[in-house]
C-alpha cells in the first residue's frame, strides 16, 4: 500500500469487494456474532484479504473483529469451536475463521491500540454497525506502526518455542509454524517500511522488500515464506530455524527500532 500525494496511506477494503463464492461465509458470521453479543457489538469489521478480493481457496480466513462495550468472558464464548467446525462443513474452501472482541473504550484511549486504531482505518471494511475510522487519523508508513504491529517477534518466537516443548498433533504444530513463520516474513518488510515509504503485509511482497535490502538472508526468508505458505510439522527443524533466523531477525528489528528510539 503506497502512500498518496501527502504521503497518507488509504484503504482497498471495501465490502463490494468481497469474491462471491465467500459472501455467504461472510453473512453467517456477521450472523452468528450478532446472534450471540448483538447488544454489546458497537462495530464489526473484516479485514485481510478478503475485503480487497483477493481470497485464495483453501487458504483465505474470514478475518474478523468486533469492537464492544465489554468483552464477553470465557463461557460466553463457548459457542465459537462448534460455530467454526459447522462452517468448515458447509463451506470448506474457507481456511480459517478468526473471531475476536475488543473494548471500545480501550481502542479509542489506550496507547497500546495503535496498531488496532491502524487496522480499522487502513486495512478493514466495516460489516455491521458504526464505522468508527473516522474517529481516528490518517497514518503515513512509519517505524512506530512498525512497532506496533511486530515490536514483540522475539516473545512470540519464545512462546511457539514453548508450545512446540510439549508433544503436539502434526496440524496443531502446522498452524503454529503457519503462524509464526507469517509473522516473520511481515516483521522483515515492516522494519523497512520508512525505507520503502510503502505498508505492506501480503507475504511475497514483504519477502521481496526484506531479500532487497538483505541479500544474504534471502535463502532463510524464503524458507519462512514457503513454511508460512505450506506449513511444516517437522517440529526438531521448526526449532532450529526459529533458532537461528527468528533469533537474528529479533535482534536485527530490536536494533532497528532502537536506533530510531521507537
Amino acid at each position: 500500500m503506497l502512500p498518496d500525494s501527502e504521503g497518507f496511506l488509504g484503504n482497498e477494503a471495501r465490502i463490494s469487494k468481497i469474491p462471491a463464492l465467500w459472501s455467504e461465509a461472510v453473512e453467517h458470521v456477521q450472523k452468528a456474532y450478532i446472534e450471540h453479543h448483538g447488544p454489546q457489538i458497537r462495530s464489526l469489521y473484516l479485514r485481510g484479504s478478503l475485503p480487497r478480493g483477493e481470497a485464495f481457496e483453501g487458504i483465505s480466513d474470514i478475518d474478523t473483529f468486533s469492537i464492544v462495550d465489554r468483552v464477553p468472558d470465557v463461557s460466553e464464548l463457548a459457542w465459537i469451536p462448534d460455530f467454526k467446525r459447522s462452517m468448515k462443513k458447509k463451506f470448506p474452501f474457507i481456511g480459517d475463521i478468526e473471531i475476536h472482541f475488543f473494548p471500545y473504550e480501550s481502542l479509542v484511549h489506550a496507547l497500546g491500540y495503535l496498531s488496532l486504531r491502524f487496522t480499522i482505518k487502513h486495512l478493514s471494511a466495516c460489516l455491521w454497525g458504526e464505522d468508527l475510522s473516522e474517529q481516528f487519523p490518517r497514518f503515513k508508513p512509519s517505524l512506530k506502526i512498525a512497532f506496533a504491529f511486530h515490536g514483540f517477534l522475539g516473545r512470540e518466537i519464545r512462546e511457539t518455542l514453548s508450545w512446540l516443548s510439549e508433544p503436539r498433533p502434526p496440524r496443531g504444530v502446522q498452524k503454529a509454524c503457519s503462524w509464526i513463520m507469517k509473522r516473520i516474513v511481515r516483521t522483515g518488510a515492516s522494519i523497512l517500511m520508512e525505507q520503502e515509504n510503502a505498508y505492506v503485509r501480503d507475504l511475497y511482497p514483504c519477502y521481496e522488500i526484506f531479500s532487497r535490502h538483505y541479500p544474504e538472508r534471502e535463502p532463510e526468508m524464503r524458507q519462512a515464506l514457503e513454511w508460512a505458505v505450506e506449513p511444516s510439522a517437522d517440529t526438531p527443524t521448526i526449532a532450529r530455524f526459529l533458532g537461528s533466523f527468528g533469533s537474528w531477525l529479533t535482534m536485527e528489528s530490536r536494533r532497528i527500532f532502537d536506533a530510531n528510539q521507537v
